[in-house]
């Protein structure tokens, strides 16, 4: 790819992009602390590349004029070979491959790459998981205003191939899996930050909410339990010193 990329480079010196400016702002937003220059470069750079590279490969397969479904994966249509949904993955597809009415290559193994999303578009995409995640991350919780179950913290987005880490503001109320602390004992709750660390790719994006945490709830067996077992293990304690 590197000379496509080159090339590129090239062609970038004698013609300027009309959206550069918005380009830069957007590449700015997802990638802060970098230089908009550069960042704005390196997308045309590999969006330009890439083009190039996929208009030479169609000029030198220009001979192939049918492309079979060996299989029947469903994934060839019009002797075009479909991409697989965002997140699914490359897929080797089998095909035969003829010209002229003749096999010219039989069970050929052509890999072919997932969707992948621009910049604007993931942009767009964070902002559909964020508007989900308060909710989702409840569990038997009925509200954020009183959590008293553990929460479930996802490490995939429902539905978009975002993965997420998480961030817990409070590691005395909450764990590292979103789980209540046992011996959290705050009765009047605390707010807790929760943050979710997206990414796609080279794109990343941090959302942060608030959660009202409160003790873990009991049931009056499990609680009476409990109380007798911190008495006891607080008797030791001050036994001991």
């Amino acid at each position: 790819m590197r000379p496509f990329y080159n090339l590129a480079e090239l062609l970038l010196r004698i013609f300027t992009p009309r959206e550069a400016e918005s380009v830069r702002e957007e590449q700015m937003l997802l990638h802060p602390g970098i230089p908009g220059a550069k960042l704005t470069g390196d997308y045309y750079r590999k969006k330009i590349g890439t083009l190039l590279a996929v208009l030479t490969a169609g000029i030198l397969l220009s001979a192939v004029i049918l492309v079979k479904d060996t299989r029947e994966t469903g994934r060839i249509v019009n002797s075009l070979i479909e991409r697989g949904s965002y997140g699914e993955g490359e897929k080797n597809v089998p095909v035969d491959l003829y010209s002229d009415g003749k096999i010219y290559q039989k069970e050929k193994i052509i890999t072919v790459d997932e969707k992948h999303y621009t910049g604007q578009e993931i942009a767009q995409v964070f902002k559909e998981v964020e508007k989900e995640l308060p909710s989702s991350v409840l569990a038997d919780n009925s509200s954020a205003d009183h959590i008293d179950h553990d929460l479930r913290l996802p490490d995939m987005a429902e539905g978009y191939p975002v993965a997420i880490e998480w961030t817990i503001g409070d590691y005395d109320a909450l764990d590292s899996s979103g789980h209540i602390q046992r011996d959290f004992q705050d009765e009047a709750g605390r707010l807790v930050m929760l943050t979710a660390n997206l990414s796609y790719e080279e794109y990343y994006e941090d959302y942060s909410f608030y959660l009202m945490v409160f003790p873990l709830y009991r049931s009056p067996e499990d609680r009476f339990s409990y109380e007798i077992d911190r008495n006891i293990n607080r008797l030791a304690s001050d036994t001991i010193s």
